[in-house]
């Protein structure tokens, strides 16, 4: 109990502070061209409309996590897109109409609703997603200009004057700015900065408004109370406004909707901003949660994430709170102090009521300085890092890849600009409709991320010799195809052009890999299918795999009758392993024999070439032969050995263990599908044949074994260790150097297969 306390108390101390200030940040705009009793109360609301998005949307999720199918155990609170989208927007709705603080915050609440009960709707819908065709410069656009529009407005929180004053007329905003009050935020914005580099596992932003406040009431103390500026609750503004009622929107949209048209008036304006708060809103959720679930190691449902948070959302609208999303903060801190559950959930809760209760007298013994002060270190962390990191490779001459990250930059300049300097439902248009036409054209562009053969790239299983040159010489009529994306109309037209190459040249097996494929439709899988079906009838053999845990995908194919006409052996396969299955058939069908006697013969193993029947009886005597059940272990990775092995029957491969989550390492070693050990993941290596030989570096180094060497099957191998070698170099010199220059020789070609496989994969 004390540890899950401790989580919830730990993610109300980042969540509240930071939703004090982002709630004001939404009513920034409102409050702009407001006379100051207005500015005052609406700068007021602002902050207990933050304190409501966290009280109502905690206690949303909490109400969700004991639902029987069990919503995500999170802390939402303002994002800072969010609180700018909606504030610029109820400000447009507005428009010229006579902006009364009850009037504003009904069109807040109105707005945040309208804006939940569409992301229940998207959850409803199973739309969750969708948010992953939204691409990211559009969304790095809204964070930067969000990010610049946070720092500039707390020009008007520290001086009390417009941004537009002071362009207009700074000598008279400057005459007007309280002095001191740069001072508190400075003092503010330092603690931010100092905290973060020196302490980072304490929460920054109340540690800056904190330093703050002490800054001002201790100026205040000394005489200088007139120099400073006014704190978020000024004493001018009535008491009334201390005393907010929690549901303060229901009671503004009633009262206003009795007693003045206006609200009608903003109807429509409001209704046509819902829908893309409500966007960005769903993709700031799901990109959050995707951050929490690499960090937590957690799988969350996407659809139920919208279905959760839109719900508090809808209720918080109602209630006056500004709309909430998943803080990363909060939740982080949570995180770093033992993780949430339903007893940390609810005290967040609780602290977040508390507050709000207390805000009367919290809000006006913190100044808003010290709020702008923290507000204006946030926004540097408000700005799209991958823009800040991509800045320099996009400035360097000659990098990789720079003509598309210009493109990139100019998707993200525009909607940047087109927020800042036009209008927010402009620039959600535009942000929409580049995304519509990157859609289109990813969806137009080439879904063949690669295209081999398998005498450029074969498996990782080492083959005898003789195999080998086999699989040199034939491997060509191999044709693997590697998938990225969806697979549309347009794009599956491309590869039943290519399928229909492969059947002229005359291929004998297509592999075509869909670990990468994101969607297949009814229309993609038809063609597939029939153009299956026509290699089928012309003898070629058609293998599909990465279809592990691709259900999904799986069942469209299934729909269109994709899987009724292709090899279905290589579903649950990685592309390697499909390979080294093509390539079997094309062995098969290549022998001459019918098939290959039990046990292999010792003149046919690699480690017996140019030896004469003396020879290799005096090498197979200094052998001991060594049997092994399917799955047993030959060596583990970092056993002591100095031994070779040479395989008579089975196969065997070699495994290195990666961690779990390691999805860098998986990558580079080219294997999307691990093979799963006991508690750990390992990855394939190679594949040892009959006939071929392994373990052969220790024999060499006498160093520790490398990596893991298991049966795949039934396996019968003989084992030369080194005091054999030695006394086989006493008694037979001649024999011992053949052995040594063909283990050699066998190292030599896996190094050339492996240069040509690379060489290919660089051009």
């Amino acid at each position: 109990f004390a540890r899950a306390a401790a989580a919830g108390l730990s993610a109300a101390l980042v969540a509240i502070p930071l939703s004090i200030g982002l709630g004001i940040f939404a009513l920034l705009p409102l409050a702009a061209a407001g006379s100051s009793e207005n500015v005052d109360r609406l700068l007021a609301l602002g902050a207990q409309s933050g304190l409501l998005s966290v009280a109502f949307g905690t206690i949303t999720l909490l109400a969700f996590s004991l639902l029987p199918r069990r919503g995500p155990l999170l802390v939402i609170a303002p994002g800072s897109i969010l609180a700018f989208l909606v504030g610029a927007a109820t400000a447009q709705a507005i428009g010229e109409l006579a902006a009364s603080p009850a009037l504003a915050l009904a069109c807040l609440a109105l707005l945040t609703a309208a804006a939940g009960a569409l992301q229940v709707l998207f959850g409803w819908l199973r739309l969750g997603n969708v948010a992953k065709y939204v691409p990211h410069p559009v969304t790095a656009g809204f964070q930067n200009a969000a990010a610049l529009l946070l720092a500039l407005g707390q020009v008007t929180m520290i001086t009390g004057t417009a941004l537009g004053e002071w362009l207009a007329h700074p000598a008279q905003a400057l005459a007007a700015a309280p002095p001191l009050a740069l001072l508190v935020g400075l003092v503010s914005l330092l603690a931010c900065m100092a905290c973060s580099r020196v302490v980072p596992a304490l929460p920054t932003i109340p540690i800056g408004m904190l330093a703050g406040t002490l800054a001002h009431h201790l100026l205040a103390l000394g005489g200088a109370a007139h120099a400073l500026g006014p704190t978020v609750l000024s004493t001018g503004a009535g008491h009334t406004q201390a005393g907010e009622a929690p549901l303060q929107g229901a009671l503004s949209i009633a009262s206003v909707l009795q007693a003045s048209p206006q609200l009608w008036q903003a109807l429509p304006a409001l209704a046509l901003a819902a829908l893309p708060v409500a966007i960005i809103a769903s993709l700031d959720t799901l990109l959050s949660a995707k951050a929490i679930e690499n960090a937590g190691r957690r799988r969350m449902n996407s659809n139920g994430l919208l279905l959760s948070v839109g719900s508090a959302n809808l209720f918080g609208g109602i209630a006056g709170a500004v709309p909430s999303t998943i803080n990363l903060a909060s939740n982080f801190a949570a995180l770093r102090a033992g993780g949430l559950n339903a007893v940390g959930l609810a005290v967040s809760a609780a602290i977040a009521l508390a507050t709000l209760a207390a805000s009367g007298v919290l809000l006006s013994l913190l100044p808003r300085a010290a709020v702008a002060g923290a507000l204006l270190w946030m926004s540097w962390y408000v700005l799209d890092r991958w823009t800040l990191q991509s800045l320099p490779r996009l400035l360097a001459r000659g990098s990789a890849g720079r003509g598309r990250l210009g493109l990139d930059f100019v998707v993200i300049a525009l909607v940047t600009m087109a927020t800042i300097a036009f209008d927010v439902l402009v620039a959600v248009g535009i942000g929409l409709l580049i995304a519509v036409l990157f859609f289109v054209f990813r969806m137009s562009g080439n879904i063949v991320r690669r295209g081999y053969d398998a005498s450029q790239i074969g498996s990782r299983k080492a083959r005898p010799a003789r195999i080998t040159r086999l699989l040199g010489e034939h491997g060509s009529r191999i044709r693997i195809l590697e998938l990225e994306g969806a697979m549309f109309f347009g794009t599956a037209e491309q590869l039943v052009a290519l399928l229909e190459r492969a059947r002229r040249l005359g291929v004998s097996c297509v592999v075509i890999d869909l670990a990468r494929v994101t969607e297949i439709d009814s229309t993609a899988g038809r063609l597939l299918a029939h153009e299956a079906t026509l290699l089928a009838h012309a003898g070629v053999q058609v293998a599909l795999c990465g279809l592990a845990g691709r259900d999904s995908v799986r069942h469209s194919l299934a729909r269109t009758g994709v899987l009724d006409v292709i090899e279905t052996a290589t579903l649950e396969c990685d592309v390697d392993r499909a390979i080294e299955w093509a390539e079997d058939q094309l062995i098969m069908a290549h022998l001459s024999s019918i098939g290959e006697p039990l046990e292999l013969e010792f003149e046919r193993m690699d480690l017996f070439r140019d030896l004469d029947a003396d020879a290799a009886a005096a090498l197979r005597a200094r052998m001991q032969r060594r049997e092994y059940a399917a799955g047993e272990v030959v060596f583990r990775e970092g056993d002591p050995g100095a031994a070779l092995y040479v395989i008579a029957r089975g196969s065997a491969s070699v495994r290195l263990a990666i961690d779990r989550g390691d999805e860098l390492a998986r990558e580079r070693l080219g294997s999307p599908a691990l093979d799963r050990g006991a508690g750990e993941d390992h990855v394939r290596m190679v594949t040892f044949a009959p006939g071929t030989v392994f373990g052969e570096l220790s024999l060499l180094d006498r160093e520790r074994r490398s990596a893991t060497v298991s049966a795949d099957e039934p396996l019968v191998c003989y084992c030369l260790d080194a005091a054999a070698l030695e006394r086989l170099r006493l008694e037979h010199p001649e024999v011992a150097l053949t052995v040594l220059r063909n283990v050699s020789r066998a190292l030599v070609e896996r190094l050339r297969n492996t240069t040509r496989a690379i060489a290919h994969l660089s051009a």
